[in-house]
């Protein structure tokens, strides 16, 4: 993973997310992408079609429990990646989907979806272990990713109501 390529990344889902305007989102930044890179790396997956990156995809290991308190809107996402980076990601039985992004001259061909179900497949079966996967719907095309995910590999996904 190149340098240049993380903030490439960064940019397309900064894009996206608008995290430096938002305090409940996890920020979007070199700090965070530099521990992430050194800390858990396969937990993101940089999109690339001839040899440009056209997206990522970034899951956080959590616990349940901490998904319950952000389920229930007591833990915003910025401050479960900070208990997460303090206080490590050692006994996690949680998957967090953070976000997905592509370009759009590169949207809806299954590059999100690819990339999400290699990333947490894969992480899976270095755990041994079936884990629980939840995420917050940021849009219709987030929402529609986690049904396919479903459909595809039949995990149990939670997801985080913010409707009021």
């Amino acid at each position: 993973m190149h340098w240049h390529d993380v903030l490439r990344a960064l940019e397309i889902a900064e894009e996206m997310f608008h995290t430096q305007t938002d305090a409940d989102q996890m920020l979007l930044n070199a700090g965070y992408a530099r521990w992430v890179v050194s800390v858990i790396p396969c937990c993101w997956t940089l999109i690339v079609l001839g040899g440009t990156v056209v997206g990522g995809q970034f899951v956080l290991p959590t616990s349940i429990d901490m998904m319950r308190s952000f389920l229930g809107g007591n833990l915003s996402e910025r401050a479960m990646m900070d208990e997460v980076r303090e206080n490590g990601a050692r006994d996690w039985d949680a998957l967090y989907l953070a976000g997905a992004t592509v370009v759009p001259d590169h949207r809806r061909k299954g590059l999100a979806l690819e990339a999400l179900s290699r990333t947490v497949e894969g992480i899976a079966k270095r755990r041994a272990a079936r884990l629980e996967l939840f995420y917050w719907p940021f849009s219709t095309e987030g929402r529609s990713l986690v049904t396919r995910f479903v459909a595809r590999t039949g995990w149990n996904v939670h997801e985080r109501n913010t409707s009021g």
